[in-house]
């Protein structure tokens, strides 16, 4: 579907510019108007996706004062495309939330890009509200009370059926001590319990309440109750609270007591409550059913009796059954066999029965005794294992044991020739050292499901290794196989044009036994051909995903273009002041451009704090340091700076990372960078503070020569940067 982008400008033939622009990237113009009373009528009238608005228009109201209009009104993204980039107006729009500012004059690729990341980020908001909203609703509309609490123990939620249960409503517990909230007793002593959140606080484990628990409700009332109290962790396992889930049980009470009254009676009539216990005669007609039928099969024992057991099984089990019971009456011993049975309810259950013979005084067999229990819980337990041992959890592929089981079927078996496909997941390795884990996860499923979907013909597709596939199919046909492998290429370049922020690249190999007994064979020489397909493209394979998590970078870090920017002049303006060479300085250039590349691999949570961090987040935080060195080793293009973005926060002193190098032992690349990083980081806003001015950033730089910086550096950067001002 086409993007709809409305334009504010009122100067004409700039708007012109810029819808002709819009047009050639794919985009629709819907409307261009030129003043901010008008941006907000045709925004209402057209609802386009994106607004891109000037700040400086014709009238009454500016862009700012549209743009908050817009947002508060119809919630469009907006992105400023002004000349006005002064501290006083950036300040004003940023009240406004845009999704980007770009200074005129623009570069068309710098307009493409910010838009599309200003509509990617305005999707992701939506769709964090929509499952924000749908987890408040469950936990409001769910049967059981829901409190939850902050790491302290302080309440910080509670639904409708905890506020009814407690007598408080949320907006008075909200920030109380939850046992001031939840007051629970011991029904026996009536002396207070321990509140469960304090001990999931101390164990971070999950804790359930003892049985007899009272819960004294604000107005006095006791009430029994039965719950559960589980940490909320983080991505790290950290606790940032807890949630408890309760109800009133009542009524679970009253009924346990009369069922206890009717376990009383009832084993007077048999002493065997879990099974049910039945008497057929030689036919199979029912006898005698324990009450227990009703509770296991859905039939009372008067529906049971008259009938046929073998009825009621299932159909594809009968015949079996059957001559389970014919040979027990006919050899007067026990038997005992599994089967479906059709429920009162139409439903289908497995049993299993043990069949004992009653034998008259002259050894005949009158009648059988059946123990029959409900084993649904372990078949499906059974298939579950059986599905496990044969399949990949991750991808639900098949897994290599089954894999090597089915070659070795074939090669037994087969008399005609198979075909053999295998794929190599490239840079998955990278991409969970970088990415994460969770993003390694996704390439594998989205993998699974391309090779899945793109062949289906094969009789087995599975997963044999950490990121390799393999296919099998029956032909004797080595086309077909060819054929097979090219329709994965194309189903890869299909998939990646719609999944760019995650793309596959993936190398194959196949081959075609010459008959059943070579299949092997056949495997050896596809994974042969797949490696020197892998050997052919690595280094456009790497390159591209470098070039992802870049991209990943620009999205995410509030580190933005004109940082590097800012960076690349200054580290050159001192590395001619000491003297250089120009390739040096060239690298250089490139190092101030991708030095915080590592930060791909680091939360958000940590890049975007507003503060200082934790121990255990500043320990987090030096990780990109070393992130950022795997993927420039990765990418020919930065090999050449990956030992310096592994060096460039190391201290003069030694107190840097993750090396501990001191003085000259850190290169002189690495040392310029420090300096220049600090100084534009001191003189520009950053998330945890406004930026500072020249005179206090140069005051810093000296105070830390010696300590952070090397000194001669930072007297010859302070003298480049007077120069400069002059």
């Amino acid at each position: 579907m086409a993007i709809n982008i409305m334009v504010v400008e009122d100067t004409g033939i700039v708007a012109l510019d810029i819808k002709q622009c819009l047009l050639s990237l794919g985009y629709q113009v819907p409307a261009v108007v030129s003043s901010g009373e008008e941006a907000v009528d045709k925004a209402v009238e057209h609802a386009p996706d994106l607004v891109l608005m000037d700040i400086m228009l014709k009238g009454d109201m500016d862009g700012i004062e549209a743009a908050a209009e817009i947002r508060s009104r119809l919630n469009i993204p907006i992105i400023y495309l002004t000349a006005y980039s002064d501290r006083e107006t950036l300040k004003k729009a940023k009240i406004t939330e845009p999704f980007g500012y770009i200074i005129k004059p623009f570069e068309e690729r710098a307009l493409h890009t910010t838009i599309e990341m200003a509509l990617y980020k305005s999707d992701m908001d939506k769709k964090l509200r929509e499952n924000e909203e749908w987890l408040l609703t469950t936990l409001t509309s769910i049967g059981d009370a829901v409190i939850a609490t902050d790491k302290e123990g302080f309440v910080t939620f509670m639904n409708p059926i905890a506020q009814n249960l407690t007598g408080w409503q949320q907006e008075e517990a909200k920030g109380k001590p939850l046992a001031e909230v939840f007051n629970i007793i011991n029904e026996d002593t009536g002396i207070r319990v321990e509140n469960p959140v304090v001990k999931v606080l101390r164990t971070g484990t999950i804790v359930g309440l003892a049985n007899h628990t009272l819960l004294v409700r604000r107005d006095g009332k006791k009430i029994p109750i039965d719950d559960s109290a589980a940490p909320i962790k983080d991505d790290k396992g950290n606790i940032n609270g807890v949630v408890m889930v309760f109800h009133d049980i009542t009524e679970r009470r009253q009924a346990e007591e009369a069922l206890r009254n009717k376990e009383q009676q009832l084993r007077l009539v048999t002493d065997n409550m879990l099974d049910v216990i039945s008497q057929v005669d030689l036919e199979g007609n029912i006898l005698y059913s324990s009450p227990s039928a009703k509770t296991q099969l859905g039939y009372g024992p008067n529906e049971h009796i008259g009938t046929s057991i073998f009825e009621p099984v299932h159909p594809d089990d009968r015949q079996r059954v059957l001559a389970t019971f014919n040979k027990s009456v006919a050899t007067a011993s026990p038997g005992k066999t599994e089967y479906r049975y059709k429920q009162a309810d139409g439903g289908y259950q497995w049993l299993e029965t043990v069949g004992n013979p009653v034998i008259d005084k002259d050894g005949k067999v009158t009648s059988v005794v059946l123990n029959t229990r409900d084993v649904s819980e372990r078949k499906q337990m059974e298939e579950q294992l059986q599905y496990i041992s044969l399949h990949d959890t991750l991808t639900g592929l098949y897994n290599r044991n089954y894999f090597e089981r089915e070659l070795d079927m074939l090669e037994k078996d087969c008399q005609g020739p198979v075909g053999v496909i295998l794929c190599d997941l490239d840079g998955l390795k990278l991409i969970n050292d970088t990415m994460g884990h969770a993003a390694g996860d996704q390439l594998l499923i989205n993998a699974a499901k391309v090779l899945k979907e793109t062949v289906p013909e094969a009789v087995a597709t599975a997963r044999v290794g950490g990121d390799e596939f393999a296919l099998m199919l029956l032909t004797n046909e080595e086309d077909k196989v060819a054929n097979a492998a090219q329709r994965i290429r194309e189903a890869i370049d299909t998939y990646n044009a719609s999944h760019m922020e995650l793309p596959l690249s993936i190398s194959i190999g196949y081959a075609l036994s010459s008959d059943g007994a070579f299949i092997r064979h056949a495997f050896t020489t596809a994974d042969d051909n797949m490696y020197r397909e892998k050997l052919h493209r690595g280094r456009s394979t790497k390159s591209a995903i470098v070039q992802i998590l870049t991209s990943a970078l620009q999205a995410r870090d509030f580190i933005t273009e004109g940082h590097a920017d800012r960076l690349q002049d200054l580290v050159e303006g001192l590395a001619l002041a000491v003297g250089l060479p120009e390739q040096k300085r060239v690298d250089l250039r490139l190092l101030a451009q991708f030095h915080d590349i590592g930060k791909v691999g680091i939360p958000d949570r940590i890049l975007f704090k507003n503060g200082s961090l934790t121990f255990e987040e500043f320990s987090e935080m030096k990780r990109h340091s070393e992130i950022g060195y795997r993927i420039a080793q990765s990418a020919p293009e930065l090999a050449v700076i990956s030992d310096w973005i592994l060096k460039h926060h190391e201290w003069w002193n030694g107190a840097g990372y993750p090396l501990g190098l001191k003085g000259e032992e850190i290169p002189v690349e690495c040392r310029i960078l420090a300096v220049a990083d600090a100084y534009d980081a001191i003189t520009n806003d950053r998330p945890y503070r406004k930026a500072q001015s020249h005179q206090h950033a140069v005051s810093e730089l000296k105070r830390c020569a010696g300590l952070q910086f090397d000194a001669q550096l930072v007297a010859k950067f302070v003298t480049v940067l007077e120069k400069k001002s002059i």
